[in-house]
């Protein structure tokens, strides 16, 4: 009995180390998003992979004038100005749109919301596939990798569906991983 008690201890001792590292890694993954976001700042620019931004916002803007999933002007070969398009996220377009409509039109605050939600939300759901697949080493150093790459720290800050995608991605992972383990722990016990 004492020598269970002992090893319940340790666990819980390596566990709240595993939870500690993991707030400081949650924490660092914030930090140079959120300086990419106040560095991109409150307009809309045209940087290097991220152009689908001027889209998203012009969408947003136009669902928010009433004029639904439809482009301005010209865009692209195959969508004339007015027409209705599905060739952007109508998700991620009412997202931007949600925001715009609290808080006016500001990306900043866009960018700011996209590093809090992918800091907190990258590097955790890398830190559970990493665990659940490998233990707890790989879950932390694939938590820390994912914190300081730096194309979803630049991702993070722009006005594109990558971050919500890979976010997605990784939720997946977790989330089939859950469901063979019940599915293992089920069989096991029948």
């Amino acid at each position: 009995m004492a020598l269970h008690s002992i090893k319940s201890s340790l666990k819980n001792i390596k566990s709240l180390q595993t939870h500690h590292w993991l707030v400081i890694i949650i924490v660092i993954a914030i930090l140079p998003r959120l300086a990419m976001s106040f560095y991109i700042g409150d307009n809309i620019v045209n940087l290097p992979g991220t152009y689908d931004e001027v889209s998203y916002d012009m969408l947003a803007q136009q669902v928010l004038a009433g004029k639904g999933l439809t482009v301005a002007a010209d865009w692209w070969p195959a969508t004339a100005a007015g027409e209705p398009t599905a060739h952007w996220s109508y998700l991620y377009t009412f997202f931007l749109t949600g925001v715009y409509a609290v808080f006016g039109h500001h990306p900043l605050v866009v960018r700011i919301i996209q590093a809090i939600l992918a800091g907190i939300l990258t590097p955790l759901l890398a830190y559970r596939v990493g665990n659940r697949y490998f233990n707890t080493r790989v879950g932390l150093v694939t938590a820390g990798l994912a914190a300081l790459y730096i194309y979803f720290i630049f991702y993070s800050a722009s006005l594109i569906t990558e971050t919500f995608y890979i976010i997605s991605v990784l939720w997946i992972f977790d989330i089939v991983g859950q469901m063979v383990d019940e599915l293992k722990s089920s069989r096991s016990i029948q």
